[in-house]
């Protein structure tokens, strides 16, 4: 028997055996969420904080997502819902809410300054996918682009080329020299790029000094194939219906037809590698990230135990 004297032990229907029930009933219930999600999770709900929601991205590869309240840095106009998690760095957290990109703290200098963040964890995998591509126009990678996915890598761009990109909340559009670095863009933000119009002058220059030399070549080709055709005299014929000088200035103009068109052959090649060189072409590795449905608020009430350890918890408060 515990206690083993007497005067300690608690009555029955006495003031201290209500009070011990009900603080049993109570740990009970703290012990449920417990059970469920852990120590550290139960006490990363009650903080309700971006560190430890950070502290919970990190242990999945689940999509997950936050409720929470808060304000934006810059506005101070008040705000609160629920945001997916796509990256957490040490003290504060990426997320997408309302379809745009923000980051998220408790503390001024992010986006969006939050008081309290409750996570959500859902069963569904993050989907990615990976896509290489090479030497392709912007006009065939949009066109491959999926909807509903955020795109995350890095874009070779050609030499000397000066993209426009427009302003966002979140820098998910980048160019480092001759490199476009991509973190959470989608692919409307991409066709918001535009090239720089010094760009697009060099590249008709170079068409159309392309084009200049294709014809000059044609012209060479047709005026010998000419020549040949009503070159079919034999060496006495010429001699008995041409004089010398005739004859050498055919054979001149031969000559110089075949030199033309060994010369254009190669400005031809040369200009071709120009105008490629020129064109606006892309490669680069990027990750596709599938953009899941936010939980509904039926399943953001009922598929947690822990709303029932904060309740407790204020009532201890």
């Amino acid at each position: 028997m515990i206690p083993g004297k007497t005067k300690f032990r608690i009555r029955t229907g006495s003031k201290g055996e209500i009070i011990v029930f009900v603080g049993l009933v109570l740990l009970l219930g703290v012990s449920l969420p417990i059970s469920e999600h852990g120590l550290y999770s139960s006490l990363r709900w009650l903080l309700a904080t971006p560190e430890s929601a950070a502290a919970e991205f990190g242990d999945t590869r689940n999509y997950m997502f936050v409720t929470f309240d808060g304000r934006f840095d810059e506005t101070n106009t008040p705000l609160g819902g629920v945001a997916e998690v796509l990256s957490a760095q040490s003290r504060k957290l990426i997320v997408r809410f309302d379809g745009k990109i923000y980051t998220m703290s408790n503390r001024p200098g992010t986006d969006i300054v939050a008081k309290s963040v409750r996570v959500l964890h859902t069963e569904q995998p993050v989907e990615r996918t990976n896509y290489e591509f090479h030497q392709q126009t912007r006009d065939a990678l949009l066109a491959q682009l999926p909807d509903g996915v955020l795109i995350t890598g890095s874009v070779i761009l050609p030499e000397k080329l000066k993209l426009d990109i427009p302003e966002t909340d979140f820098p998910s559009i980048k160019q480092t020299r001759n490199r476009l670095v991509l973190t959470y863009a989608t692919k409307a933000e991409i066709a918001n790029v535009v090239l720089d119009q010094f760009f697009e002058i060099t590249r008709k220059k170079e068409a159309a000094k392309l084009g200049k030399i294709t014809m000059d070549l044609e012209a060479a080709k047709t005026a010998l194939a000419a020549l040949e055709a009503n070159n079919d005299l034999t060496e006495k014929g010429k001699a008995a219906l041409m004089t010398e000088d005739q004859i050498q200035t055919e054979t001149k103009k031969r000559a110089k037809l075949i030199q033309d068109i060994h010369s254009l052959t190669i400005q031809h090649e040369e200009q071709v590698l120009n105008v490629a060189t020129a064109q606006a072409l892309f490669s680069g590795n990027v990750t596709l990230r599938t953009i899941p449905e936010p939980p509904t608020p039926q399943k953001m009430d009922l598929s947690s135990s822990l709303p029932q350890l904060d309740t407790i918890w204020k009532g201890f408060l």
